[in-house]
């Protein structure tokens, strides 16, 4: 194991991003042009795990990320069998050792990666599994004994949450797939979210739509229902562009959007009050459309959806140019598919993927312009 500490060495890590998305980090990696593989995919209740496997030297590139949630350093190369807790005690490859170098080394990650932490003269721990199925008490037991490994491991160290160091166990298919947290706490959260309103749309699955519209320095995008303007800020992040400009009938989002892209500190985003269905733009001049459509939840009616998607998808028709590309997420499937179906002279369905958006299943739509 001490090997896994040298540069040289292959390193492996778990990603972890929310179900459905992780076709897309996979993306996003050939996007950045992350080299390394990707050696095994598995399932959680509403998230993906991604097991890869590169050189040392990539892991400096996982800052640029922004489809995933969380970043941990493998315990070992290989997840250990898992049936019954009581298995955990025989592995000789679940150790104290083998823990505490496993820690030191996602801490030296950590601190090359997103910068290093001001010394603490007390350090705190703590330990999350997530599970695919439920184990009911079992879940409890797995957590207190890798407890019991980081405190054996490290006498001096204090258990508790929040804790600076975490040991995540991912227990899917009868594996425990265990590994220290590397990325901080604003790298999902983001530090520009400070204005937030009910189903706001997470950063990550923001920027899984970013990365569906392939992202091109001459994209000029609109975002006709921006919201607190979250994916018109992630494709910000992501490339660079000619503009990016966002409406909403709600005021109180509009003031929320400008807000947050203030404190990003990037430039040529507009945020405008405007109808989603007429909007004041006379020029065909975006060639990328993203927005997240009302799914009929906390906003909008599966009853009223179909007549605003048919509107909406007229509308948008006349501001995007030949060939032009949209990326449309909704939960209300069959009314967007009515919709489409009945704009199809203007838009046709590339391709169609499903995300988990607040325990929901929903679909993104990549649509392109005829």
């Amino acid at each position: 194991m001490g090997s896994r500490a040298n540069s040289s060495q292959l390193q492996t890590c778990y990603l972890l991003c929310f179900a459905g998305i992780a076709e897309v980090v996979k993306e996003e990696f050939q996007f950045h042009k992350i080299k390394g593989n990707f050696i095994d995919q598995r399932h959680l209740k509403n998230h993906d795990l991604l097991v890869w496997k590169g050189e040392a030297d990539e892991i400096s590139k996982f800052q640029s990320l922004r489809t995933v949630e969380d970043i941990f350093y493998a315990v070992n190369d290989t997840p250990f069998p898992l049936k019954r807790v009581s298995q955990l005690k025989h592995h000789p490859q679940l150790n104290p050792k083998t823990i505490q170098k496993a820690v030191f080394q996602a801490i030296n990650l950590k601190n090359t990666v997103f910068g290093k932490r001001a010394n603490k003269k007390s350090i705190n721990f703590t330990t999350f599994v997530k599970q695919d199925i439920d184990h009911g008490s079992a879940r409890k037991g797995v957590a207190n004994y890798l407890n019991q490994l980081l405190a054996s491991a490290f006498p001096k160290w204090k258990a508790n949450d929040p804790a600076d160091i975490e040991c995540w166990g991912f227990w899917v298919n009868h594996l425990l797939f265990a590994g220290i947290r590397i990325t901080p706490a604003h790298f999902r959260s983001r530090t520009y979210r400070k204005e937030e309103r009910q189903g706001s749309l997470r950063p990550t699955i923001a920027a899984a739509m970013a990365i569906l519209s392939q992202p091109h320095p001459h994209d000029e995008v609109l975002d006709p229902m921006c919201g607190t303007g979250t994916i018109l800020i992630e494709r910000g992040y992501l490339a660079p562009y000619i503009g990016l400009q966002g409406y909403d009938w709600d005021q109180q989002a509009v003031r929320l959007a400008r807000n947050n892209v203030d404190r990003t500190k990037l430039a040529k985003i507009d945020i405008h009050y405007g109808d989603a269905r007429n909007l004041p733009i006379k020029e065909q001049h975006f060639n990328c459309i993203l927005s997240n459509l009302p799914f009929g939840e906390t906003y909008g009616s599966s009853k009223t959806n179909f007549e605003l998607y048919q509107n909406c998808l007229y509308q948008w028709s006349q501001l995007i140019s030949s060939h032009g590309k949209a990326v449309l997420l909704t939960s209300n499937i069959k009314n967007f598919y009515q919709a489409q179906k009945q704009m199809c002279h203007y838009w046709y369905i590339k391709r169609k993927l499903r995300f988990k958006v607040l325990g929901i299943w929903a679909s993104c739509f990549v649509l392109s312009r005829r």
